[in-house]
């Protein structure tokens, strides 16, 4: 599916906000379109890319975390529908993602860490979705497959 272009991310926000609507005529072709998009290659990548993109509204960010986490734990390692099962490189790029937003410093006033504080991952928002996300992902590739 995806490589990520603004267009698509904006679809793909869109179309996670339209899956939380009351009005199930618009809720029920955005969780249609949803279950869709789940078997296209780069769909985790793509949400984890919102998840990560402070300047997303917050609730974008919690449907795109929280679908991300669904995505990864169907499909990581899924035997029962290999089509589905996350390519390789779509799991590197995931991991090497996750890395990175881990060592992001917290924002601050002034952009920087205040006082020599170390970074820490508290100004991260929905950290149990996150950390549910890192805890698959060990199952199955740490540390063989995941140094890092």
């Amino acid at each position: 599916m995806m490589e990520g272009t603004a267009d698509q991310r904006a679809m793909l926000i869109q179309t996670l906000n339209a899956s939380i609507q009351q009005d199930g005529n618009i809720r029920k072709p955005a969780e249609q379109e949803l279950q869709r998009l789940e078997g296209m290659a780069g769909l985790a990548l793509v949400l984890f890319h919102i998840y990560a993109d402070g300047s997303v509204d917050p609730k974008s960010r919690w449907l795109a975390i929280v679908l991300c986490k669904n995505v990864i734990y169907r499909n990581w390692q899924n035997r029962h529908a290999p089509s589905h099962q996350l390519q390789d490189g779509e799991k590197q790029q995931l991991k090497q993602s996750i890395v990175t937003i881990l060592q992001e410093p917290p924002p601050t006033a002034a952009g920087g860490l205040q006082n020599g504080q170390k970074g820490s991952v508290t100004h991260l928002p929905h950290i149990v979705e996150l950390s549910l996300i890192i805890r698959r992902i060990c199952r199955f590739e740490f540390p063989s497959k995941w140094p890092q």
